[in-house]
């Protein structure tokens, strides 16, 4: 099973295109190493781990692909305890996992978007987990 789908209309995209071929590179490994709600860390070190565009790029460099990104409003970029993150708007996942993996942005860069995700996830957890007790009696199996 897949563990991230990118959906043809981002060719269809005026933003997907509007930024040169090595940021639209970019910006789509970044979409398949986001977290269940669009979160990516964006330290040097886990791009070139993880990516083929930082690979070999100047700190400048880098940077620069991602204000490009950034600008044209295909992430958010946003600090935590000093570490850099990035935010995809419209990222579009259902989240698998209760939480993030990583720390969520302010609420000006994303709405409730990831706390109203969350909640739905919780919900749904709880209401597997009442699903699982039952009212029958317990029987006993002689072997």
């Amino acid at each position: 099973m897949p563990n991230r789908i990118i959906r043809d209309a981002i060719l269809d995209s005026e933003r997907y295109h509007s930024v040169p071929p090595l940021s639209r590179l970019a910006y789509l490994e970044l979409l398949l190493c986001a977290d269940d709600y669009g979160l990516v860390p964006l330290s040097p070190v886990y791009l070139r781990r993880h990516t083929t565009w930082a690979d070999g790029l100047s700190d400048a460099a880098r940077r620069k692909v991602l204000t490009d990104i950034a600008d044209h409003d295909l992430i958010r970029c946003y600090a935590v305890g000093g570490a850099e993150f990035a935010y995809v708007p419209r990222f579009g996942n259902v989240p698998r996992s209760v939480k993030p993996k990583w720390p969520a942005p302010p609420p000006e860069l994303c709405g409730n978007e990831i706390n109203n995700l969350m909640q739905k996830m919780r919900s749904r957890c709880v209401a597997d987990a009442q699903r699982l007790h039952t009212n029958a009696p317990e029987t006993e199996t002689e072997t």
